[in-house]
């Protein structure tokens, strides 16, 4: 199903993603400018997929990881586009490529890789509308791109452990 991955779905499973807006800030656990520590770990009581959900819009397991091949090619696209931004000033091509990530796991719904996304994208959103300079820009986007990264990995061993 291609471009499946392309456009973001809203779902019941989204219902546990905080907006982007009414001053939702993506800010680290941790204090400010720690390391280590889990500063940046989307929250434990995110589910990470939604299982109910998934089997009421694709019907089985086996239907949903026909399109795991999609996400895997996608999402990996839009990591190497956050790659390429690091070091950049660009919050509207951090925005674009995390939002894409976001998209494709709520359609999953692989809450945990959304949340992530989420919060990456709202750096991207807060360094394109400039409410955040460039040293915390660059802190914030590389720790929630860390984190997004790990969640990631998580889904991908699942993927793979789905068929």
């Amino acid at each position: 199903m291609p471009g499946f991955f392309k456009r973001s779905a809203k779902s019941s499973s989204d219902e546990g993603l905080a907006e982007s807006k009414g001053g939702d800030r993506a800010e680290s656990k941790g204090s400010k400018g720690s390391k280590g520590g889990g500063a940046f770990e989307v929250s434990a009581d995110i589910m990470f997929f939604d299982e109910e959900d998934a089997l009421d819009m694709f019907g089985d397991m086996e239907f949903l990881s026909e399109l795991f091949p999609d996400m895997v090619q996608e999402t990996t696209e839009s990591l190497r586009q956050i790659s390429d931004l690091r070091g950049q000033f660009d919050g509207a091509a951090l925005k674009a490529a995390a939002h894409a990530i976001k998209g494709a796991a709520l359609n999953l719904r692989l809450n945990k890789l959304a949340e992530a996304a989420r919060l990456l994208e709202l750096v991207g959103i807060q360094g394109r509308d400039g409410d955040i300079d460039e040293d915390e820009y660059h802190e914030q986007a590389r720790g929630w791109e860390d984190a997004l990264r790990a969640e990631w990995a998580t889904a991908e061993r699942w993927m793979d452990e789905q068929g």
